[in-house]
């Protein structure tokens, strides 16, 4: 591999230095108010599709990711505010007119204090391969289109309720939403505003389960072709424990768009966190919607089922998984048919183990698996260590 600049060992030594655990025992330093969380990693991996060549085959490569980031949160208030930043590069072995950077940055405030709930959320990531991270405990979602290779992604989100309470477990709660969404590929881009009003009775059967049942009423604006959603969902969520938490919602609606026709179906979103023991945690989501169109294509309904577990083998020792199914189709009069080139489910498969050298540094192992659209299937692996 090409020799890494030496200002990037700079910045691992700072952010090293600065983040050394506070005296209550919380990840990160207070400073002003704010906890701060360094982090930085650097790894290297072997992808053995790194360009897709004719005959369904592949040339592979090694290559190289530095990257560095903090996150911030406040201290406990009335309102909960955060942020994060981060940045990298990647050095490929061969094909370096390949190499590129990599980041992100957002911001998010949000307050559950009745009767008002509201919040606001913005971020830009910029990435060279599929993003599929998901992590319930921060709020890390899928993209709605994903994509191998580099992408520019950014989504703001805002939202706006009212719980007003009817009974003491009864209440009705209007509320307001909007999405901006924008990727950004090689030769296209897609874009898109999706407003939704929609109105729930909420049933607080105990401190802990939640029950609701309402509807909504979206429009979906794009370049290419407005939509317009009515569905009518029931929906349960429950806490078991401070760290065991789940959620299930099913509906029926009805899309119409001005392009791609009209469809009606079955909707659903199904999302839960379990920790078993003290050791060893899981989690799943899936369902499936409506979502606009882009590159001039129809509009789709997006089906996802994914799920992941953690187990802490040893003191120092933590091995995790995670799996995720992703199929979409055309919407249409006639039920539509299979995104062209995508005619099957995509399957991501993912696999990682972390030891800790010391309590902030970490030697980092994993694997990814990716059957997807194209052919061959992609597999790398990857060697590394981080600081968090």
């Amino acid at each position: 591999m090409k020799q890494l600049p030496k200002a990037w060992m700079g910045v691992f030594l700072v952010v090293g230095a600065a983040g050394a655990q506070s005296g209550d025992g919380q990840e990160g330093f207070e400073w002003g108010g704010v906890r701060v969380r360094p982090e930085a990693r650097a790894e290297a991996s072997y992808s053995d599709r790194v360009i897709l060549l004719p005959n369904d085959e592949a040339d592979g490569d090694s290559y190289a990711d530095l990257a560095a980031g903090v996150r911030l949160n406040n201290l406990p208030a009335r309102y909960d505010l955060s942020a994060k930043a981060s940045y990298g590069q990647r050095f490929y072995s061969e094909f370096t007119d390949l190499d590129d950077d990599f980041y992100s940055a957002g911001a998010a405030i949000d307050s559950s204090q009745d009767p008002f709930k509201w919040g606001l959320s913005t971020d830009y990531t910029k990435t060279l391969n599929y993003n599929t991270g998901y992590d319930p405990s921060t709020g890390q979602d899928l993209d709605s289109i994903l994509v191998d290779g580099e992408n520019r992604r950014s989504i703001t989100q805002g939202n706006i309720a009212y719980d007003r309470l009817l009974t003491d477990k009864l209440s009705v709660m209007p509320g307001y939403a909007l999405t901006h969404y924008y990727q950004e590929f090689s030769a296209t881009k897609a874009e898109w505003q999706v407003h939704e009003a929609s109105l729930d009775l909420r049933l607080r059967q105990s401190e802990q389960t939640l029950f609701t049942l309402g509807g909504s009423y979206s429009l979906q604006v794009n370049d290419d072709d407005d939509g317009k959603i009515a569905a009518i969902t029931a929906g349960a969520e429950g806490r078991v424990t401070e760290k065991t938490s789940w959620s299930a919602e099913i509906g029926y609606a009805v899309a119409d768009y001005e392009a791609s026709g009209t469809d009606q179906g079955m909707i659903t979103e199904l999302r839960g966190s379990w920790a078993a023991t003290e050791k060893i945690s899981a989690y799943v989501f899936g369902g499936n919607d409506f979502q606009p169109g882009y590159d001039g294509g129809a509009a789709r309904r997006v089906y996802r089922l994914g799920y992941g577990l953690e187990w802490r083998m040893l003191e120092r020792l933590v091995i995790g998984g995670s799996v995720l199914h992703d199929y979409q189709e055309e919407i249409g009069g006639n039920g539509g048919g299979a995104i062209a080139a995508q005619d099957d489910i995509r399957h991501f498969l993912a696999a990682q183990a972390a030891y800790g050298l010391t309590d902030h540094f970490f030697l980092t192992l994993g694997g990814r698996h990716n059957r997807d659209e194209f052919d061959p299937p992609e597999s790398i692996a990857t060697v590394g260590i981080e600081y968090r």
